[in-house]
């Protein structure tokens, strides 16, 4: 009896973690959010997520931090995502970008949409490039 009881228990107890799939917010443990089909950490910034880790953008503008299950080959990317340098990005259109704000929506050749690179040099009013800025706290780097 008590080992049948411990199966239960541990039965029950086993939930999805980061990176598992999930179809709804009740299948992810708090405090992980379901975005993208997988269970991951919420963001809106890319300084949100863990070093190495981009803030991605759903279809309804939630983000979640990517996962190495977002390295890809053409094709392999959640829809709303487009794989560009072999990482799944959020698709944006560069004439009203929907990125993280510490991140820019670079074009994409031949294409009326672009996605979020948050890695790219930027270029300033006076035509100078600076490297992206960290927007995490120092304490947090």
């Amino acid at each position: 009896m008590a080992l049948a009881s411990l199966v239960i228990l541990c039965a029950c107890a086993s939930r999805p973690a980061l990176g598992s799939s999930c179809s709804s917010a009740a299948s992810c443990p708090i405090p992980l959010v379901c975005r993208l089909g997988v269970c991951r950490e919420t963001c809106v910034l890319n300084g949100d997520c863990p070093l190495g880790a981009r803030c991605l953008v759903d279809r309804d503008g939630f983000g979640g931090c990517s996962l190495t299950v977002d390295m890809c080959t053409a094709g392999t990317c959640a829809t709303s995502l487009v794989c560009e340098h072999q990482v799944c990005s959020t698709v944006c259109d560069p004439a009203a970008p929907n990125c993280p704000a510490d991140a820019r929506c670079i074009p994409i050749s031949m294409t009326t949409r672009g996605y979020c690179d948050e890695s790219r040099m930027s270029v300033d009013a006076g035509g100078s490039e600076d490297a992206a800025v960290d927007a995490r706290p120092a304490d947090a780097r």
